[in-house]
C-alpha cells in the first residue's frame, strides 16, 4: 500500500518540487469549524485529559499544606423559589414573555434587577435573568446588565471601574462586545446602523463571523435613567443582521514571587555571545503587553532601555500606565542584546487592539515578537482565539513569535461533571465548594468545557464564588442556547485579598451531561492541593503551532518552577517548546524574587533568538527556532516532555566570524540520509482565512542532510492510487490534490516541529458524498531531483467525503 504514493510521485515530482522555493509554502493556520469536506473512515477521538478523582469524606482539605474548612453550601435560589419569595415576579415574567421588545417597560425591569441583586446576589440575579429567558429575549450578555447594578450607587464611574476590573473595557473607555452576524454581507448595513447609535465598529473576525464593537461610556452618560440605558443596549443587540451578542475574552499577565539569585545570561551562555561581539546590532524586536509599560521613559533615562525605543502610543503616555509588566519584559531583552532596536506595543485586551499592535510590528519590520501574556479561555489546542491570529501573522510576516507558557500550573483543575443537588457539581462526598487562595488583589475564574468551540454551544454551566464569610464576590451565567457566538465557557473577574481563601461552586443546566469535563482556571490564585492539575494549562496564544512557547526554570537549579504552565495542548501536541530561567533583577521588583514567572523567561528566549539572527542573518524564523531547540539541554523525561519541552535554553559557543551559517557545535557523524516521523496530528473541519479543511501537524527529524532541502508532503489519491486533479494549483502536487512545505536542513541532525499542512474542503467539492479516498505523508530528500530519495512514506489512511 505504501507504494501507491511512490508510483504517483515519480512522474511529477521533478516538475513540481524542483521549482519550489526553499521556504515554507504558504499554508493557512487553522481554527476548527464545521463544513463540507473529508473525515476519517474510522475516526479516533483525542484522549480525554486527566480529571481529578472526587474527594472522599475524611480526605484532607488543604491549600499549600494548610487545612481549611469549607463553608456550608447554601446555593442560590431556584427560579421556583424566587417566584415564591416575590409573588408578583411570575406575572411580570409571563407579561414580559408575551411582549414585543418595543413595548417592554425597561424601567420596571431595572427595578426588578436591582431588587433581586441586592437581596439574592449576582447568582440569584443570574437565575432570574437566565432561567426565565429574559436575557435570551433581550439579546444582551448578563455581564452588561450586571454592570448596571453599580449605576444606582456609583454612577457611570462605578460602571467603568467594574468593567476595568473584569477586563471588558478598552483603551478608548468603551465597553467591548462582539456581535455575531448572519453573514459578512450584512456588515455594511450593520455598521451604518451601529455608527448612527454612536457605537464604534472595529474589526470583522471571519473565523467566528463576528464584528467587534465599542460602546462609549460617554454615550451611556447621555441616558439619564437606567431603563433608557437598558433600552439603548437592547437596541444595539437587536440591530437587523445581528444574531448574537457576547462580551470579550480577557487576556492577562500574572506576577509570581518565588525564589532565586544570579544573572540569567551567565546561566544560558548569552554572555559568551556578547563577549564575541554579538549584541543585537541591526535587530528589531517587538515587545507586546496587555499589562502596560509604566516607567518606560524613566527606564530609558536610567539606561535600562534604548534611547530610541519606539512605542505604539506616545511614550510619555505609556509612562503612566497602570502596570510596568511590559517595561520589565523589555529590560530583560535589552540586557542581553543592548544594541537591538526595541518596539513596545500595549494592547487593551480586545481583538482589534491586538490586531493594531501586530500591524505596528509589521510596519516597523520587527523580526521577533516577545509576548508574556495570554488567556485561559478556549480549547487550548492551537485552533481558537489569539492562537489563530498568531499563526496567520507568523505565516504572513515570517516574524519569530516567542510566548510565555503561562503561570497557571497551580491554578488549574479538571473534573468530570458530577451532578448533585439541583445540578450543582459534587466534588466528592457531597462537597460543592472548590477552595482557592488568592495571590493578588484580583482574581479571574475561567470555566471551559468540552463543547462546541465553533459556536452554537447549547450546554449550559454557571458558577458562583464566595469568600470565607459566605459573601458572594463573583458569578458568571451567560446563556448558551445555540446562537452563532455561544461558546463553551463562563468567565468573570473580581477583587480579592492576597492570602484569603475563596470558594467556587458550579451548576449544570440545560444539556449538561456527565460526559462534560469542567476545565477550571483560577488565575492569580491557587486551587486546593487535592485539586491541582498542572497539565493542559498552557495559555492562548502559547498554544499556537507557530509560537515558540517558554516554560520557567529556577535561575540555577534546572528545576521547573511550580507555577509554570505545563502541556501538552488539549489535542495532545507538545507545548511548551523550551524552558528558560527567570527572575532577572529589574528596578522596582523585589530583589528576593526579581521579575519572575514565565513572563521573565520568554523575553530571555527572544533575546537569545536575536543573537542567533545576528550571527546567522540568512536563517528564517523557523531555522532560528530550530537552532534554539536543537541546542537546548534536555531536562525531565528523556527527549521532549510537556513540562520542559525540549529542555533548557543553552547557547553554544558562538561562531565569532558570524554570518557564516555554520553550525555552532559539533554535529553527530552519519552517512546515509534518514528521516523519522516523531509526531502527527490530523484535524478535520478546520477553518482558516474563511476556508474550512483538513490540517496535518507533523514533527520529524532529518539526519545526514546538512545544507540540503527536504519536502514535507501531504497527497491525496483515489481508491486505485491514482491522482485526483486539483481545482486549485496552489494545492496541487504530483498532479494530485495535496500540500507541501520545503525546508533547508541546517544541521547534520535537524528536528522540524509543528509543520502544518492544510487542504481546504473546496478541493473536494463535486465528489459524491461517501466517496472513499486515501492520504499519505512523506518526507523527501530533494538534494538530487533526478534521483529522488523518499526518506519516509506513511501508510495510506482511508478517508471519505461527507457533508457536515
Amino acid at each position: 500500500m505504501r507504494q501507491r504514493l511512490l508510483v504517483l510521485v515519480l512522474v511529477a515530482l521533478v516538475a513540481v518540487l524542483a521549482l519550489a522555493p526553499v521556504s515554507a509554502q504558504e499554508q493557512p493556520p487553522p481554527t476548527a469549524t464545521p463544513g463540507f469536506g473529508v473525515r476519517p473512515v474510522n475516526p479516533t477521538s483525542t484522549p480525554m485529559p486527566p480529571v481529578v478523582t472526587p474527594i472522599r469524606p475524611g480526605d484532607p482539605r488543604t491549600i499549600r499544606g494548610t487545612e481549611i474548612a469549607p463553608p456550608t453550601f447554601d446555593p442560590p435560589p431556584t427560579l421556583e423559589e424566587l417566584f415564591e419569595q416575590y409573588p408578583d415576579l411570575q406575572p411580570f415574567v409571563e407579561e414580559f414573555e408575551a411582549a414585543v421588545l418595543e413595548d417592554i417597560d425597561f424601567s420596571e425591569l431595572y427595578t426588578r434587577i436591582v431588587t433581586i441583586f441586592d437581596e439574592q446576589g449576582g447568582a440569584g440575579l443570574a437565575v432570574f435573568l437566565t432561567d426565565t429567558g429574559i436575557m435570551e429575549k433581550l439579546g444582551l450578555p448578563v455581564s452588561y446588565l450586571d454592570l448596571l447594578t453599580e449605576y444606582d450607587e456609583t454612577g457611570l464611574e462605578g460602571v467603568a471601574e467594574l468593567a476595568r476590573e473584569r477586563g471588558i473595557i478598552n483603551a478608548a473607555d468603551e465597553l467591548v462586545g462582539y456581535l455575531a452576524l448572519e453573514s459578512e454581507e450584512v456588515l455594511p448595513e450593520v455598521t451604518e446602523v451601529l455608527t448612527g447609535l454612536g457605537v464604534s465598529v472595529y474589526d470583522y473576525l471571519p473565523n467566528t463571523e463576528e464584528v467587534e464593537i465599542g460602546v462609549p461610556l460617554a454615550i451611556l452618560a447621555q441616558y439619564q435613567t437606567p431603563g433608557t440605558l437598558i433600552e439603548y443596549l437592547v437596541t444595539i443587540a437587536n440591530v437587523p443582521g445581528v444574531v448574537g451578542f457576547r462580551g470579550p475574552v480577557p487576556s492577562a499577565v500574572t506576577d509570581v514571587n518565588f525564589q532565586i539569585e544570579s544573572v540569567n545570561g551567565d546561566y544560558v551562555n548569552t554572555d559568551d555571545w556578547n563577549k564575541s561581539g554579538f549584541t543585537g546590532q541591526g535587530l528589531r524586536i517587538g515587545v507586546l503587553d496587555v499589562g502596560g509599560f509604566a516607567g518606560v521613559v524613566s527606564m530609558i533615562d536610567a539606561g535600562e532601555l534604548p534611547e530610541d525605543t519606539v512605542g505604539n502610543y506616545d511614550l510619555e503616555d505609556m509612562e503612566f500606565m497602570f502596570s510596568d509588566h511590559g517595561t520589565a519584559c523589555a529590560i530583560v531583552i535589552h540586557r542581553v542584546v543592548p544594541d537591538a532596536d526595541l518596539f513596545v506595543a500595549y494592547y487593551d485586551g480586545s481583538d482589534s487592539s491586538f490586531f493594531d499592535a501586530l500591524e505596528f510590528f509589521a510596519d516597523n519590520d520587527v523580526q521577533i515578537v516577545s509576548y508574556s501574556g495570554g488567556s485561559s479561555v478556549g480549547p487550548r489546542d492551537g485552533t481558537w482565539g489569539q492562537a489563530v491570529y498568531v499563526n496567520e501573522f507568523v505565516e504572513e510576516t515570517g516574524i519569530l513569535w516567542v510566548n510565555s507558557a503561562g503561570n497557571e500550573a497551580l491554578s488549574h483543575t479538571m473534573w468530570q461533571y458530577n451532578p448533585g443537588e439541583e445540578g450543582w457539581h459534587d466534588f466528592g462526598g457531597g462537597e460543592y465548594w472548590l477552595p482557592f487562595i488568592a495571590n493578588s488583589y484580583g482574581a479571574m475564574i475561567a470555566l471551559n468545557w468540552n463543547g462546541n468551540w465553533n459556536g452554537r454551544e447549547d450546554a449550559f454551566f454557571r458558577f458562583t464564588v464566595q469568600d470565607e464569610a459566605g459573601n458572594e464576590v463573583g458569578f458568571a451565567s451567560e446563556p448558551k442556547s445555540g446562537r452563532r457566538n455561544d461558546f463553551p465557557f463562563q468567565f468573570t473577574a473580581f477583587e480579592t485579598e492576597p492570602g484569603e481563601t475563596y470558594y467556587l461552586a458550579i451548576q449544570g443546566g440545560d444539556n449538561a451531561t456527565t460526559d462534560h469535563v469542567l476545565d477550571i482556571f483560577t488565575t492569580r490564585a491557587d486551587v486546593a492541593d487535592w485539586a491541582v492539575v498542572p497539565g493542559y494549562s498552557v495559555s492562548i496564544p502559547g498554544d499556537a503551532s507557530s509560537s515558540l512557547t517558554v516554560a520557567a526554570l529556577g535561575r540555577e537549579s534546572d528545576r521547573l518552577e511550580t507555577y509554570s504552565s505545563q502541556g501538552p495542548r488539549m489535542d495532545g501536541s507538545l507545548k511548551p517548546d523550551i524552558a528558560a530561567p527567570t527572575g532577572e533583577q529589574i528596578p522596582g521588583y523585589d530583589t528576593r524574587f526579581g521579575f519572575n514567572g514565565t513572563s521573565g523567561a520568554a523575553p530571555l528566549v527572544a533575546a537569545a533568538a536575536a543573537l542567533v539572527m545576528e550571527a546567522y542573518p540568512d536563517l528564517s524564523q523557523e531555522e532560528v527556532r530550530a537552532f534554539l531547540l536543537e541546542n537546548a539541554v534536555d531536562l525531565g523525561d528523556r527527549g521532549e516532555d510537556p513540562q520542559f519541552g525540549v529542555g533548557r535554553l543553552d547557547m553554544p559557543a558562538p561562531d565569532a566570524g558570524g554570518g557564516g551559517g555554520g553550525r555552532a557545535f559539533d554535529p553527530p557523524s552519519g552517512s546515509d540520509p534518514t528521516a523519522e516521523m516523531l509526531d502527527t496530528n490530523v484535524q478535520f473541519g478546520v477553518r482558516a482565512f474563511g476556508e474550512v479543511g483538513m490540517q496535518v501537524t507533523m514533527s520529524f527529524q532529518v539526519d545526514n542532510l546538512e545544507g540540503e532541502d527536504v519536502a514535507a508532503v501531504l497527497v491525496f489519491t483515489d481508491q486505485n492510487g491514482d491522482a485526483i486533479p486539483s481545482p486549485d494549483e496552489n494545492y496541487e502536487i504530483f498532479g494530485s490534490i495535496g500540500a507541501y512545505q520545503v525546508f533547508t536542513v541546517l544541521y547534520d541532525s535537524s528536528v522540524f516541529s509543528d509543520v502544518v499542512l492544510f487542504a481546504p474542503d473546496y478541493l473536494f467539492e463535486g465528489m459524491r458524498v461517501g466517496t472513499e479516498l486515501f492520504y499519505q505523508l512523506a518526507i523527501i530528500d530533494l538534494s538530487d531531483t533526478e534521483n529522488l530519495n523518499f526518506l519516509y512514506v506513511s501508510d495510506p489512511v482511508e478517508i471519505q467525503i461527507v457533508e457536515r
